[in-house]
């Protein structure tokens, strides 16, 4: 249903009623605000892991200092990529066409993530049950419970993320179902109902 709607609004929303279009932009930046406070939560969350760890990592030992070293690693990581995405948050993307791509990718992008971060958890869980036979015990296990931890935090986050990201697109549809196309003898028509909340 989407990709129907998608693809009339593609084709049609030149034309208004009487002069007025569909404007993506509210649309647009809200979506931004959504993905700019969620970068500045996990970046937040990632510096903090970063502080506390790194220093936590040398007044340990064991396991427990192998936990905070990839804490530290993986946060760095994490930091750069919530970085990078506040970055491309400059870019603008002009267009309702590019609204219903955009919005649609940015579903998929957090949707696929959470797949990701079951994969983490997984991996982590994997390490920690192989450190039970091996000659690097402590570093499996510091190393698995610290992926695990990071794997369950970014679920949450990117689940959380969809769920706003989704529920926000849903207004957009709406919002865009709203315009009706119709034919006659002279050619197509396009309508737009106006008054009604989104």
């Amino acid at each position: 249903m989407r990709m129907i709607l998608f693809v009339f609004t593609s084709l049609l929303l030149g034309s208004g009623v009487n002069g007025q279009t569909l404007n993506p932009a509210p649309f647009n930046k809200s979506r931004a605000t959504i993905n700019k406070r969620g970068l500045l939560v996990i970046g937040s969350w990632a510096a903090a892991n970063i502080l506390y760890s790194g220093v936590a990592a040398g007044k340990s030992s064991g396991s427990t200092r192998y936990f905070h070293q990839m804490n530290t690693i993986w946060n760095g990581v994490t930091l750069g990529i919530a970085g990078l995405g506040l970055l491309r948050q400059q870019q603008e993307h002009d267009g309702l066409v590019n609204a219903f791509k955009e919005q649609s990718g940015i579903e998929k992008v957090f949707l696929l993530n959470a797949g990701l971060d079951l994969g983490y958890v997984a991996a982590g869980a994997y390490l920690r049950e192989r450190s039970n036979n091996s000659g690097d015990r402590a570093k499996l296990t510091g190393y698995g419970e610290s992926i695990m931890v990071q794997g369950v935090t970014l679920f949450v986050f990117d689940g959380i993320m969809y769920v706003l990201h989704q529920n926000y697109g849903r207004k957009l549809y709406r919002a865009a179902s709203k315009l009706h196309v119709s034919s006659g003898g002279n050619g197509i028509g396009l309508r737009y109902r106006f008054g009604s909340r989104i």
